[in-house]
């Protein structure tokens, strides 16, 4: 009787946790200027320009960096999203990579990394800062055009998806 307890405890108490994390994490959304222009090349030479596939569906822009720890363990999650790992779809991810080096350093980490995410080389940050952004990682969502959401910090693969699925 006492592990039934226990476990019944430690189920109330996890799920406590896992909605407050989520309720706090959604509200501390950064002030959002309005979404600059984007059009720029990928690593890979592709024109990109998120604000028109973002008439198509909800765009994530991810800015890390190769030398950030946090953006370490939230890159793997925004792989598993690219690929659209145990959902219908894949989602339209496009990363902005910050003082991670030249194009081909910065192909050579993705590649010992297998990431495959759609990713500009923000090699000096200048984009970075036309985003107004402050901390990695950072993420901001795109619909219609228009900022939806934007958050900081580590977000777990769970959360990133309810973000997007928010925004459609």
């Amino acid at each position: 009787m006492n592990i039934y307890h226990y476990f019944k405890a430690a189920l109330k108490y996890g799920l406590l946790f896992i909605i407050i994390y989520t309720i706090i994490h959604m509200l501390r959304t950064p002030d959002l200027p309005n979404a600059p222009n984007l059009v720029y090349q990928d690593i890979d030479g592709k024109s990109v320009n998120v604000i028109s596939q973002s008439y198509q569906k909800p765009v994530l822009i991810y800015f890390w960096g190769s030398w950030c720890g946090v953006c370490r363990r939230t890159s793997p999650n925004i792989q598993k999203l690219s690929q659209g790992y145990n959902f219908d779809n894949h989602y339209e991810i496009v990363s902005v990579a910050i003082s991670s080096g030249s194009d081909a350093e910065l192909k050579q980490y993705m590649q010992k990394k297998d990431y495959h995410f759609q990713t500009i080389n923000d090699d000096n940050g200048q984009i970075f800062n036309t985003w107004q952004g402050t901390v990695v990682p950072s993420m901001v969502i795109l619909k219609d055009g228009k900022i939806h959401h934007g958050f900081t910090g580590f977000t777990p693969l769970w959360l990133l998806k309810t973000h997007l699925w928010l925004a459609k």
